[in-house]
């Protein structure tokens, strides 16, 4: 099931997902600084809908974290492909409130045993 802390290898996180059919690329960076595509700040994760890549800080972190940030941007991603602007201000309620739903998100999928993340390597 589900690895947790920090002893994991970033080659066994996923690096792609769809989105109602869309391809999206994830990258692991290991400085926040590298996180954010204009390097103007030191980002935890950043959703890119131009390019739809997803980019997530993740040494020293714990799974769990690495998780529930990728929930985060999907989400963001999710709100863009589908033009809902719940998201749109990206101001401090906005962040705290999908910050909120992924952890929630991870629970509801971590206590039904429904995740499988990262993927047990083959061999």
């Amino acid at each position: 099931m589900f690895k947790s802390g920090k002893n994991y290898k970033v080659s066994e996180l996923p690096t792609s997902f769809e989105i109602l059919g869309i391809p999206y690329t994830i990258a692991y960076h290991e400085l926040p600084s590298e996180v954010d595509a204009d390097k103007r700040a030191s980002l935890v994760g950043q959703h890119d809908p131009w390019d739809r890549t997803i980019r997530v800080y993740y040494k020293n972190k714990p799974l769990e974290d690495v998780f529930i940030t990728l929930l985060h941007e999907i989400l963001h991603a999710v709100d863009n492909e589908l033009e809902m602007s719940l998201f749109a201000s990206m101001g401090d309620d906005e962040e705290r409130s999908i910050n909120l739903l992924a952890l929630a998100l991870f629970n509801v999928l971590q206590k039904n045993g429904w995740l499988n993340f990262p993927a047990k390597s083959k061999g």
